[in-house]
């Protein structure tokens, strides 16, 4: 329970709880305090972590990454148990270098979540794009590069399916115009 009055604040920022609680009905009573402690009319923003950034994370990019420092990529059966859990549940850890754990959202899945819990003009869009990680791997700093995965980020940011290929998805909406 957030130590504030109901509808204290004109806005309220979820950035972390969604994708550290794993069972639904946690992320549904994070959702909803947030809800309580905005005004009406107010604004709720959540992040989430796509499941489909970590998927690609734990089958491709790791195990490339792994191969590049070390020269041979670890053995691995062909779905282990962890990827089968993120890819049907949103439920998994990355590692001990890794992530912690928690959930990972479906954009469509995060967008479901907001109105189930409260909100109503429901938006999400996908924050960095598909061209993030390749960016954040390299630490590239060249200007061409960054200005091209902007330009992907801006051109997929809200497009169903799209948005998944960002790592991080932003869902925000308002509370009801009335207090229940």
């Amino acid at each position: 329970m957030l130590p504030a009055l109901d509808d204290s604040f004109d806005a309220a920022l979820l950035l972390g709880p969604l994708y550290h609680l794993v069972e639904r009905r946690d992320r549904l009573r994070a959702w909803a305090e947030a809800i309580r402690v905005v005004r009406p009319g107010g604004w709720v923003f959540a992040a989430g972590i796509s499941r489909l950034s970590a998927m690609a994370w734990v089958t491709v990019i790791a195990p490339a990454v792994d191969r590049a420092t070390s020269g041979a990529a670890a053995p691995r059966s062909p779905l282990p148990e962890k990827w089968r859990r993120l890819i049907e549940e949103g439920a998994g850890e990355l590692g001990p270098i890794g992530f912690p754990g928690g959930h990972f959202h479906l954009a469509d899945d995060l967008e479901a979540e907001a109105p189930e819990a409260g909100l109503e003009d429901v938006r999400v869009l996908g924050l960095e794009g598909p061209g993030s990680q390749a960016i954040e791997i390299s630490r590239s700093h060249d200007h061409l590069q960054i200005a091209a995965v902007k330009t992907l980020a801006e051109a997929y940011e809200s497009q169903p399916g799209l948005r998944d290929l960002s790592p991080h998805l932003l869902a925000m909406g308002r509370t009801p115009s009335t207090s229940a």
